[in-house]
Order: C-alpha cells, then sequence, then structure tokens
C-alpha cells in the first residue's frame, strides 16, 4: 500500500532505516501524526469562491396601463 504524503514516507522510512524496535513503535505511535500534519500544512489552500449573487424571485410589478380616452363627442 502506498499512501500518505512526501513526510510520512520519508519518516516511515527514518523508522524502517532505523532497524530498532523502538523506532518502529514511535513512528507508529507520534511520527506518522506529526509527518500528517506536515504534509497538510503544505498542501495548497483552496482560494475562496467569490459569493454567488441570487437574483430575488419576487413578483414583477405590474406595468401601469396608460388611460383611456374617451371618445370624442361629436355634434
Amino acid at each position: 500500500m502506498h499512501l500518505g504524503g512526501p513526510q510520512v514516507k520519508a519518516a516511515a522510512a527514518a523508522a524502517l532505516d532505523a532497524g530498532t524496535h523502538a523506532a518502529l513503535i514511535h513512528f507508529l505511535e507520534v511520527g506518522q501524526h506529526e509527518a500528517r500534519a506536515k504534509d497538510e500544512a503544505a498542501k495548497p489552500k483552496p482560494q475562496a469562491k467569490p459569493p454567488i449573487k441570487v437574483q430575488s424571485k419576487a413578483p414583477a410589478k405590474p406595468q401601469a396601463k396608460p388611460p383611456v380616452k374617451a371618445p370624442a363627442k361629436r355634434g
């Protein structure tokens, strides 16, 4: 299995290279967590997206109708 970032892999390799039971236990109990924190801190942070403008769903105001003129009187 190939999991972990570069810091975790380096810490694991150092524990294996030390060749002692104590080094392996230290990696499992402490070292892997410290190394993972370093890997997470080194990751690029996602940029915040600008807020989405939501348009109101309010009904449109009715258009005023022009007044109707009365027919001219003939006379």
